[in-house]
């Protein structure tokens, strides 16, 4: 009878560990999912950026090309 009763609270102890390791696991990965919506947040920001900066770099391509087509026909004509 003491036998078991011994095994049952070692039981309840093993049961009480197993859930303090779920819990911290879940605390875990509710940092883990923190994390990436801040990883996934910034990835947003920074594909924002790089669209921004791809558009002015065709305004940027434009404008050189105006700029060239517009030299060359100066140069042709003189001016």
């Amino acid at each position: 009878m003491n036998e078991n009763h011994s095994t049952m609270n070692e039981n309840h102890s093993t049961e009480n560990e197993n859930h303090s390791t779920m819990n911290e696991n879940h605390a875990t990965v509710n940092e883990n999912h923190a994390t990436m919506n801040e990883n996934h947040s910034t990835m947003n920001e920074n594909h924002a950026t790089m669209n921004e900066n791809h558009s002015t770099m065709n305004e940027n391509h434009y404008l050189v090309v105006i700029y060239r087509v517009h030299d060359s026909t100066c140069t042709r004509n003189n001016h």
